[in-house]
């Protein structure tokens, strides 16, 4: 709009958003765009498929020979668990949002199902706690648990339909996805003693959920702050 309406404060108020709508549009175009527009189930299935074939695609994978049933039934208990995260990370915007006892209640079940499997675990560790080489170990499969659960968070909030300044969503996708890189170190990490497994994979999911708690509290005193 130009001429005599330009000097128009209303007008000036109704060209920014013209064009913040246009630029919300533009950035909602092409693999994003088709990405966030896929029903619900499809964004589900796409987001589980990406841990999936991560796990049974990795050249740490021993092959189906391998694989035994209390492995597999500790990998499907992991990636249940977090699915059920990424489909209320990706919960249709008309949904209410959940409750704080619904709230409280993930993040339990998100510490009982990777410790109900550790304490589980029927082997002993190979190491002792304090030796180097057990330390070395743990540490490993946690820094590459981190560098494994980012790209899946990304993915995930790019399926999302909210932005990432939505810390609730933003919290949960992160929680499940720690969980479901949990899945694939379940499922490939050849140490399945009780100890490595607190150590090294538990801890990815503490260390997301108190960035969580952080993000949180971040964003709740920004809107204080307004």
């Amino acid at each position: 709009m130009t001429g005599k309406d330009s000097g128009n404060p209303e007008t000036t108020e109704l060209d920014a958003l013209y064009e913040e709508l246009q630029s919300k549009l533009q950035r909602d175009r092409g693999v994003r765009g088709w990405l966030r527009s896929r029903s619900t189930s499809k964004r589900l299935g796409l987001g589980i498929g990406l841990p999936i074939l991560v796990a049974f695609g990795s050249d740490k994978f021993a092959g189906w020979s391998a694989l035994t049933g209390v492995r597999m039934l500790g990998f499907v208990c992991l990636l249940t668990t977090s699915a059920l995260f990424a489909l209320w990370s990706m919960r249709p915007l008309h949904r209410p949002p959940p409750k704080l006892a619904e709230v409280w209640g993930m993040w339990l079940l998100a510490l009982a199902v990777p410790i109900g499997l550790a304490l589980s675990s029927g082997e002993a560790d190979r190491h002792d706690a304090l030796d180097s080489a057990f330390d070395q170990s743990a540490l490993h499969c946690f820094v590459s648990g981190i560098f494994l659960t980012l790209p899946i968070l990304g993915f995930w909030r790019l399926l999302a339909r909210t932005s990432l300044g939505n810390a609730q969503r933003t919290i949960v996708a992160a929680t499940g996805a720690a969980l479901a890189t949990n899945a694939v170190l379940h499922l490939n990490c050849t140490l399945t003693g009780r100890v490595h497994l607190l150590s090294g994979h538990l801890t990815i999911v503490l260390a997301f959920l108190f960035l969580g708690f952080l993000y949180w509290n971040i964003a709740k005193w920004r809107q204080i702050k307004m």
